[in-house]
């Protein structure tokens, strides 16, 4: 699939940098800053559907475009959600830039 590889490497590195990102808004939380929660839950969201991703553009499934549209979303949401704590927490920033390089790529792939 045209693409593909380059999507499923965004994606792979959106799943490591919002997994390090869901690690720090847990932690937050755990400290009691219930501001992070709604950043967790877009971050949570993004890396399911990246490993959703990941394995239907593995298997060259039919239905990986119209996933990758979907994927496309969510981590515009997440850039926006992350960008909001970004100066504060490193990781939030990471986050948004694998996104942003994932929508970049899931733009290519279903164009």
């Amino acid at each position: 699939m045209k693409h593909a590889n380059s999507a499923i490497s965004a994606a792979s590195e959106c799943i490591l940098k919002g997994e390090l990102c869901i690690a720090m808004c847990i932690d937050q939380l755990s400290q009691g800053r219930s501001e992070m929660s709604d950043c967790l839950r877009s971050v949570e969201e993004t890396v399911a559907l990246c490993r959703a991703f990941l394995k239907l553009a593995s298997l060259n499934s039919n239905s990986t475009k119209r996933l990758a549209s979907i994927c496309l979303e969510v981590c515009e949401a997440c850039s926006r959600q992350c960008d909001k704590h970004s100066e504060h927490h490193e990781e939030c920033g990471e986050c948004s830039t694998a996104c942003k390089n994932c929508v970049t790529e899931f733009k290519k792939l279903t164009a």
